[in-house]
């Protein structure tokens, strides 16, 4: 039987590129791109089924929600041909500042770089745009909102030098054009955020408490101006984390508190959580010159238990996370004056943590606290063994044992080290293998933590010996919030 079929024509290649654009499929840019390439050839043999504005759109899409860490170079390929044969548009250009967005956002998890400048293409392509419609008065090239904040948030997200400070530049810019009538177009509180982000963010490469000076500059301007920009609860807490990155407690604190205050006054946009929280008894931790910083962490700590009980908000609740960092800012006191209290506080924030009914401590708090007792007791004080054996044992009972666990009990107690783990404690620690001590020990541990991003990790074949093992990189990267705040604690 032969049936004669209609050949497809571009509206049923659009709806099948359209469909591949929220399909969510990892493979959907290079389907979109066969596509794409099949209906040009076609085309180019004399079938009208030239790509149009629909299918190429659908194609860029594929690439800016892909997570490929060339989507945005593919991306930039994919809209020079296009412009080869059609003209594109505001949505042609926007999503492929937006392939370079997250292009930046997966980079940023890795050490290499992208060979292109991630700032440069987001400034070029939004220049380009400007042009075309200020000067060319294309009006299909207007940028909006959408356009200036994504641009805002690949130049922020990209890691490279002065990109904070760039990314102010482009929110200036977005300003100046609006006071001066060439567009309606005004920043939201989305676009503000993504700059004070990106000076969070920035403090890895220029350690500059500059950084965290322009992202409280830029909130405060936002609590001052109109609705439309108000700040959330976002907005807070990353000028929260850009201090706490400078290990300036008490200025984030401070905007901890006129974030309290505001939710307690009726606004639900920023009400903090558990993070913003941690944030800020971290930022306690990092502040070597910071008087009574073991304190400060734990009343903050405390206030934020007598919110949970007062409100029953789960928002409150302080977690592991919280509790850790209430930890590492007793384990690290350096003022000897103030060790006695940092060490009473320590037990108490870990007997807390020990015995909450909607947490518990995991390798890292139980790693903290045995590097308190190292810190805060003198060596050869008897305390310190007795604190140190509690403290492994109960480690042990709820299987967190790791080797960070195990390198802080050595520093802690080498008397309880050698005998909980007798005669394995005369291998190096970054020759054991936690299959070498009884199960049980670390039954809950999901990602053994060695100290630093990467480390030596001895694996072993069924049957053999320590003296046969080979070693092998590990990357020590979590990809959940909590867990970067966490590792962020101990190393």
């Amino acid at each position: 039987l032969k049936l004669d079929l209609p050949l497809p024509n571009c509206m049923s290649f659009g709806a099948v590129l359209d469909a591949l654009s929220t399909s969510g499929l990892s493979e959907a840019p290079f389907y979109a791109e066969t596509l794409i390439a099949y209906m040009e050839q076609l085309s180019a043999s004399g079938y009208n089924c030239s790509p149009n504005l629909i299918c190429y759109n659908s194609a860029l899409t594929c690439w800016a929600r892909s997570s490929l860490p060339q989507a945005g170079s593919y991306a930039d390929v994919l809209l020079s041909r296009m412009e080869q044969n059609i003209c594109p548009d505001r949505i042609s250009y926007t999503t492929t500042i937006r392939a370079w967005a997250n292009t930046a956002s997966v980079h940023h998890h890795h050490i290499d770089k992208p060979a292109v400048s991630i700032v440069q293409r987001a400034e070029d392509l939004l220049s380009t745009m400007e042009r075309m419609y200020f000067e060319e008065g294309k009006e299909e090239m207007k940028p909006d909102e959408y356009t200036y904040a994504t641009a805002v948030d690949a130049v922020g997200k990209s890691g490279e030098s002065g990109a904070a400070q760039r990314a102010e530049a482009i929110l200036r810019r977005m300003e100046e054009f609006h006071r001066a009538g060439k567009t309606q177009v005004k920043p939201t509180h989305v676009t503000y955020t993504s700059v004070i982000d990106a000076y969070a963010k920035q403090f890895y490469s220029s350690s500059s408490q500059a950084d965290a000076e322009a992202a409280e500059l830029l909130l405060k301007q936002m609590e001052e101006e109109d609705d439309t920009i108000r700040p959330n609860k976002i907005s807070y807490t990353a000028v929260i984390d850009a201090w706490g990155k400078c290990g300036e407690g008490k200025r984030a604190e401070a905007v901890l508190r006129r974030m309290q205050q505001k939710y307690e006054d009726g606004d639900e946009t920023v009400r903090p959580n558990s993070i913003t929280y941690a944030v800020v008894i971290n930022a306690y931790a990092k502040s070597n010159g910071s008087p009574n910083k073991a304190q400060k962490a734990f009343d903050v700590l405390s206030r934020m238990h007598a919110m949970y009980h007062t409100t029953k908000d789960v928002s409150f609740q302080p977690n592991t996370v919280v509790y850790t960092s209430c930890l590492n800012a007793c384990a690290f006191t350096t003022a000897i004056e103030e060790r006695p209290l940092a060490l009473e506080l320590l037990l108490r924030t870990m007997n807390e943590l020990e015995t909450s009914t909607y947490c518990e401590p995991n390798n890292r708090s139980y790693a903290t606290f045995l590097r308190g007792l190292s810190n805060l007791i003198p060596a050869g004080d008897e305390q310190r063994n007795t604190f140190a054996s509690i403290a492994f044992d109960n480690c042990c009972q709820k299987g967190e044992v790791d080797y960070i666990v195990l390198e802080n009990l050595r520093f802690a107690s080498i008397k309880v080290y050698t005998q909980r783990l007798g005669s394995l404690s005369k291998i190096p620690i970054r020759m054991l293998i936690l299959s070498d001590l009884p199960a049980e020990w670390s039954r809950n541990v999901t990602n053994p933590l060695r100290r630093g991003a990467a480390a030596l990790r001895p694996t072993k074949a069924s049957g053999t010996t320590n003296s046969q093992l080979s070693h092998v990189l590990v990357d020590d990267d979590d990809s959940t919030e909590n867990a970067l705040v966490e590792k962020e604690l101990i190393l």
